[in-house]
C-alpha cells in the first residue's frame, strides 16, 4: 500500500469511528489516556518503562517505534500530567469544532512524531551520532494543538497567568521560554501543529 493509500485509509477509519461521537469526546479521551497512563506508572512501572518511554534503547535499538506515540500520554510527574490535561481541555475542544475529532487526534500524534524527528536530528547529526534522550509526556503533543489554535486564531483572547492577551503572545512566549531546558520539545511539537495547519491550507 502506498503512503497516500495508507493515510486515506487512516483518515476514513478515523472519520467513521468519530462520526457519531460528541465533539468533546476526543478531548475527554486524550485526558483520560494521560490520567490512566500516570496511574499505570504507579502500578506497573516496569511495563510502562518498556512500552511508554521513548529513548535510544527503547525506540531505536529495540525497534519499539510505537513508543514514539505511547510516550505522548506517559507521565511520571503528577503536576506535569495535570498541567497538560488542563491545557488539552482548554485548547482541544475549540480546535475540534474546526477540524473535527480525527483532526485533533492527528494533531496530537503529529506533535509526538515531530518531537522524535527533532530529537533524532539534534542528537544523531548535530551531536555526531549521539543517543537520543529519554522522552515522555504530552508536552510536544499539547504544543501541536496549541500551535494550530494560535496560528488559526492569533488574536483570540486567552488567559495567560490570569492576564487576558491575544493568543499570538502565548505562541511567542512559548518560543522565547522554550521548554525549560527539556530538549526543545515545545518547539518540535509546535512545528507538528504548524505542519498540519499548512497541509490543510494547501488542500483547500
Amino acid at each position: 500500500m502506498s503512503w497516500k493509500g495508507f493515510f486515506n485509509n487512516y483518515k476514513w477509519k478515523l472519520k467513521n469511528f468519530f462520526s457519531n461521537k460528541d465533539p468533546e469526546f476526543i478531548t475527554k479521551a486524550l485526558i483520560s489516556a494521560n490520567i490512566g497512563a500516570y496511574f499505570a506508572w504507579q502500578v506497573v512501572p516496569n511495563f510502562m518503562r518498556n512500552h511508554f518511554v521513548m529513548s535510544e534503547q527503547n525506540t531505536i535499538r529495540r525497534s519499539r517505534y510505537y513508543t514514539i506515540l505511547t510516550s505522548s500520554v506517559s507521565h511520571t510527574d503528577f503536576l506535569q500530567m495535570l498541567f497538560n490535561s488542563i491545557t488539552i481541555w482548554f485548547f482541544a475542544t475549540p480546535v475540534t469544532y474546526s477540524i473535527g475529532p480525527a483532526g485533533v487526534l492527528t494533531l496530537y500524534l503529529s506533535g509526538a512524531v515531530f518531537n522524535f524527528f527533532g530529537l533524532y536530528s539534534r542528537y544523531k547529526y548535530k551531536n555526531h551520532y549521539g543517543s537520543i534522550p529519554i522522552s515522555l509526556g504530552a508536552n510536544a503533543s499539547v504544543a501541536a494543538i496549541m500551535s494550530y489554535f494560535i496560528i488559526k486564531n492569533p488574536w483570540q483572547p486567552i488567559m495567560l497567568m490570569f492576564i487576558p492577551m491575544p493568543a499570538i503572545f502565548l505562541g511567542l512566549t512559548m518560543l522565547y521560554l522554550g521548554d525549560n531546558g527539556r530538549e526543545n520539545t515545545y518547539l518540535y511539537g509546535g512545528l507538528g501543529g504548524a505542519f498540519i495547519y499548512l497541509l490543510r491550507i494547501i488542500r483547500k
